[in-house]
């Protein structure tokens, strides 16, 4: 993947999963996303630990997939259909690349979870710029 595309999914990708945060802790269903993170956040956690790339991988892909269908936007779900196989690539490149990442990705997971669970919009939104930023950095 040129560094271009990278960009471009990165960039969407951003843009529709901070509205799809939005949306779910606007309508104040973030409870029930926030228990949903912590369960996938605890097998990141496992897979790190079993150092398992793969299985790291598919639940860092669930946990951000976990958002988007949160939201009940089926257009953001299409939308995230789209991305998923490039974002997939980016993941799987990202952490080859810089296996730093992956501690750095998970603790960023948690703060995207603890925004959630507060309500709080504006820090999911704020956390997940700095989240992708680590890709575009790497990348």
């Amino acid at each position: 993947m040129s560094p271009q595309e990278s960009l471009d999914v990165l960039e969407m990708r951003e843009a529709v999963e901070s509205s799809a945060a939005a949306r779910v802790i606007a309508e104040g269903r973030h409870g029930e996303l926030n228990t949903e993170l912590e369960r996938l956040l605890a097998v990141q956690s496992a897979a790190l630990d079993a150092d398992e790339l793969d299985r790291f991988v598919i639940a860092d892909d669930d946990f951000h997939h976990a958002v988007v269908v949160a939201s009940r936007n089926p257009v953001a779900l299409q939308f995230s259909g789209i991305l998923h196989d490039r974002q997939q690539r980016l993941r799987h490149q990202l952490y080859r690349v810089a296996p730093a990442q992956i501690t750095a990705g998970l603790a960023q997971h948690r703060q995207l979870a603890a925004a959630v669970g507060a309500g709080d919009a504006a820090a999911y939104r704020a956390v997940l710029l700095e989240h992708v930023s680590l890709h575009k950095g790497a990348l």
